[in-house]
Protein backbone atom coordinates (compact mmCIF):
# COMPACT_ATOMS: atom_id res chain seq x y z
CA UNK A 1 0.00 0.00 0.00
CA UNK A 2 2.99 2.00 0.54
CA UNK A 3 4.36 2.00 -2.56
CA UNK A 4 1.08 2.55 -4.30
CA UNK A 5 0.73 5.87 -2.33
CA UNK A 6 4.14 6.53 -3.07
CA UNK A 7 3.50 6.54 -7.07
CA UNK A 8 -0.12 7.98 -6.67
CA UNK A 9 1.54 10.98 -4.80
CA UNK A 10 4.64 11.36 -7.20
CA UNK A 11 2.41 11.74 -10.08
CA UNK A 12 3.79 8.29 -11.37
CA UNK A 13 0.52 6.96 -12.14
CA UNK A 14 -3.10 7.69 -11.39
CA UNK A 15 -5.12 10.95 -10.52
CA UNK A 16 -2.24 13.36 -10.63
CA UNK A 17 -1.33 12.34 -14.80
CA UNK A 18 -4.71 11.63 -16.04
CA UNK A 19 -5.87 13.75 -19.02
CA UNK A 20 -8.77 16.05 -17.76
CA UNK A 21 -10.77 16.98 -20.65
CA UNK A 22 -9.35 20.21 -21.39
CA UNK A 23 -5.67 18.20 -22.03
CA UNK A 24 -7.49 15.85 -24.08
CA UNK A 25 -8.47 18.98 -26.64
CA UNK A 26 -5.29 20.21 -26.41
CA UNK A 27 -4.02 17.02 -27.44
CA UNK A 28 -6.47 16.34 -30.41
CA UNK A 29 -5.65 20.53 -31.67
CA UNK A 30 -2.34 19.13 -31.94
CA UNK A 31 -3.59 16.45 -34.68
CA UNK A 32 -2.66 17.69 -38.19
CA UNK A 33 -5.95 19.46 -39.62
CA UNK A 34 -7.95 17.45 -42.22
CA UNK A 35 -6.70 18.67 -46.28
CA UNK A 36 -8.04 18.22 -49.46
CA UNK A 37 -10.42 15.83 -49.24
CA UNK A 38 -10.86 15.55 -46.30
CA UNK A 39 -8.04 13.35 -45.59
CA UNK A 40 -5.52 14.24 -42.73
CA UNK A 41 -2.26 15.53 -43.41
CA UNK A 42 -0.13 12.86 -42.31
CA UNK A 43 3.32 11.97 -43.30
CA UNK A 44 3.32 9.77 -46.76
CA UNK A 45 4.70 6.41 -46.02
CA UNK A 46 7.11 5.21 -48.54
CA UNK A 47 6.28 2.22 -50.45
CA UNK A 48 8.11 0.04 -52.91
CA UNK A 49 7.28 0.96 -56.98
CA UNK A 50 4.85 -1.47 -58.28
CA UNK A 51 5.21 -3.41 -61.63
CA UNK A 52 2.92 -2.72 -64.28
CA UNK A 53 -0.20 -4.83 -64.51
CA UNK A 54 0.49 -5.21 -68.72
CA UNK A 55 3.87 -5.65 -69.42
CA UNK A 56 2.53 -4.84 -73.08
CA UNK A 57 -0.38 -3.14 -75.13
CA UNK A 58 -1.71 -6.17 -75.88
CA UNK A 59 -2.06 -7.66 -72.41
CA UNK A 60 -4.23 -4.84 -71.73
CA UNK A 61 -6.07 -5.42 -75.32
CA UNK A 62 -6.88 -9.25 -74.32
CA UNK A 63 -8.04 -8.27 -70.80
CA UNK A 64 -10.22 -6.01 -71.95
CA UNK A 65 -11.80 -8.82 -74.96
CA UNK A 66 -12.68 -10.92 -72.15
CA UNK A 67 -14.17 -8.69 -70.16
CA UNK A 68 -16.04 -7.63 -73.36
CA UNK A 69 -17.11 -11.07 -74.24
CA UNK A 70 -18.11 -12.06 -70.81
CA UNK A 71 -20.35 -9.06 -70.17
CA UNK A 72 -22.05 -9.52 -73.78
CA UNK A 73 -23.17 -12.99 -72.38
CA UNK A 74 -20.56 -14.86 -74.43
CA UNK A 75 -19.40 -17.00 -71.46
CA UNK A 76 -20.02 -16.86 -67.56
CA UNK A 77 -16.64 -16.49 -64.96
CA UNK A 78 -16.96 -20.31 -63.87
CA UNK A 79 -16.57 -21.19 -67.62
CA UNK A 80 -13.93 -18.77 -68.32
CA UNK A 81 -12.12 -20.22 -65.57
CA UNK A 82 -13.13 -23.69 -65.90
CA UNK A 83 -11.44 -23.10 -69.79
CA UNK A 84 -8.56 -21.64 -68.67
CA UNK A 85 -8.15 -24.63 -66.03
CA UNK A 86 -7.59 -26.90 -68.85
CA UNK A 87 -4.36 -25.53 -69.55
CA UNK A 88 -3.06 -27.43 -66.64
CA UNK A 89 -0.18 -26.62 -65.02
CA UNK A 90 0.90 -23.95 -67.84
CA UNK A 91 1.06 -20.07 -66.12
CA UNK A 92 -2.06 -18.14 -66.89
CA UNK A 93 -0.60 -15.48 -68.13
CA UNK A 94 -2.01 -13.23 -70.89
CA UNK A 95 -0.76 -15.51 -74.38
CA UNK A 96 -3.43 -18.56 -72.54
CA UNK A 97 -5.83 -15.85 -72.27
CA UNK A 98 -5.56 -15.33 -75.73
CA UNK A 99 -5.32 -18.85 -76.76
CA UNK A 100 -8.40 -19.67 -74.43
CA UNK A 101 -10.95 -16.76 -75.82
CA UNK A 102 -10.12 -18.13 -79.28
CA UNK A 103 -10.51 -21.44 -78.27
CA UNK A 104 -14.20 -20.09 -76.44
CA UNK A 105 -15.25 -18.03 -79.55
CA UNK A 106 -14.69 -21.01 -81.52
CA UNK A 107 -16.07 -23.37 -79.33
CA UNK A 108 -19.54 -21.43 -79.09
CA UNK A 109 -18.80 -21.26 -83.35
CA UNK A 110 -18.34 -17.64 -83.66
CA UNK A 111 -15.66 -18.12 -85.57
CA UNK A 112 -13.87 -21.40 -87.08
CA UNK A 113 -9.93 -22.33 -86.12
CA UNK A 114 -9.28 -22.38 -89.83
CA UNK A 115 -10.58 -18.50 -89.53
CA UNK A 116 -8.29 -17.59 -86.59
CA UNK A 117 -5.46 -18.87 -88.20
CA UNK A 118 -6.29 -16.77 -91.41
CA UNK A 119 -6.47 -14.35 -88.94
CA UNK A 120 -3.15 -15.31 -87.13
CA UNK A 121 -1.31 -15.91 -90.66
CA UNK A 122 -2.65 -12.19 -92.03
CA UNK A 123 -1.14 -10.56 -88.91
CA UNK A 124 2.00 -12.05 -89.07
CA UNK A 125 2.63 -10.99 -93.08
CA UNK A 126 1.19 -7.37 -91.46
CA UNK A 127 3.68 -7.66 -88.94
CA UNK A 128 6.61 -8.46 -91.18
CA UNK A 129 5.51 -5.46 -93.60
CA UNK A 130 5.52 -2.96 -90.80
CA UNK A 131 8.24 -0.68 -90.31
CA UNK A 132 9.67 -0.83 -86.83
CA UNK A 133 8.47 1.35 -84.29
CA UNK A 134 4.63 1.62 -86.61
CA UNK A 135 1.65 -0.30 -85.12
CA UNK A 136 0.56 -3.20 -86.94
CA UNK A 137 -2.89 -2.67 -88.99
CA UNK A 138 -4.06 -5.95 -90.97
CA UNK A 139 -4.25 -3.20 -94.01
CA UNK A 140 -0.87 -3.71 -94.45
CA UNK A 141 -0.80 -7.35 -95.20
CA UNK A 142 0.75 -8.04 -98.62
CA UNK A 143 -1.67 -10.66 -98.95
CA UNK A 144 -4.43 -9.50 -98.29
Amino acid sequence: MALHRALLRDRIVGRGRRSGPDRLGQRLRELPRAGPGGRRDLPRMSRPPESPVFAAPWEAQTFALVVSLHDAGLFTWSEWAAALGRAGDRTADYALWLETIEGLIAARGLTSPAALEERRAAFARAAAATPHGQPILLENDPGA
